[in-house]
């Protein structure tokens, strides 16, 4: 290999590592809302939520978070951090099969963030969500 090519590869490296984590951040929406004296803020509402295939990919302050439901069931929406526990990559939410999956090692986690298959041994990171009219708040803390 030339040098050349060498420093060519170098740079696409470089790009990709650079322009990637930024790539991945902006299909998370980003709120500036302020959470509530009570912890919680809000992160979208119902009618978004049923728009948007029952998912939203929302991040708050440092805290990205996908909210997966259904605007029937207000009791059944979750929210959760986007962070596979096993290896550190951000898990993918599967519309046509209600589960989250990671791109990386293959890890399944359903509707609830339960592991449903491995290689991941801890569950997804969730926050507490309630619903108030048409408002999806969740607490962070």
């Amino acid at each position: 290999m030339d040098r050349r090519t060498f420093f060519r590869w170098i740079g696409l490296g470089w790009l990709t590592s650079t322009l990637l984590p930024i790539l991945v951040a902006c299909d998370f929406r980003r709120i500036a809302a302020k959470p509530r004296s009570d912890g919680f803020v809000a992160v979208g509402n119902m009618s978004e939520l049923d728009q948007s295939a029952g998912k939203l990919q929302v991040q708050v302050s440092d805290t990205q978070l996908i909210v997966v439901g259904n605007a029937s069931q207000s009791q059944k929406i979750g929210a959760f951090n986007p962070t596979c526990p096993h290896a550190g990559c951000s898990v993918k939410w599967e519309t046509s099969q209600s589960q989250f999956v990671c791109p990386c090692h293959g890890s399944e986690f359903d509707s609830r963030g339960r592991v449903t298959q491995g290689p991941a041994a801890k569950e997804l990171a969730g926050y507490p969500v309630k619903v108030e009219g048409q408002s999806i708040l969740v607490k962070l803390n």
